[in-house]
């Protein structure tokens, strides 16, 4: 008889499948999930909003916007409080 070659065979017993035959692990992504935002744990005594340079007195030190305190970077001083940041979440604390 004439057979042509057509390459390999595969049947379904020979199919691998995903990662060589292994089975994905039962509820799917593996990755951690990131640690939860942390709330603000400081004190503010002090506000100073009106200014060309607002400040904030937290924990007895006087800082200005930019400045980082416990992990959180000041992003706003105003009248009612400070605007921080942390990992890309903001929240605002009041005094």
């Amino acid at each position: 008889q004439n057979q042509q070659n057509q390459g390999p065979v595969r049947t379904p017993n020979s199919e691998k499948g995903p990662a060589d035959g292994q089975k994905k692990p039962a509820g799917g992504d593996t990755t951690p999930a990131p640690p939860p935002i942390p709330k603000p744990n400081f004190r503010i005594t002090g506000l100073i909003w009106n200014s060309p340079r607002p400040q904030v007195i937290i924990n007895g030190e006087v800082l200005d916007i930019g400045d980082e305190v416990q992990g959180f970077r000041i992003e706003d001083i105003n009248k009612t409080g400070v605007d921080v940041s942390i990992r890309g979440v903001t929240q605002t604390v009041e005094p």
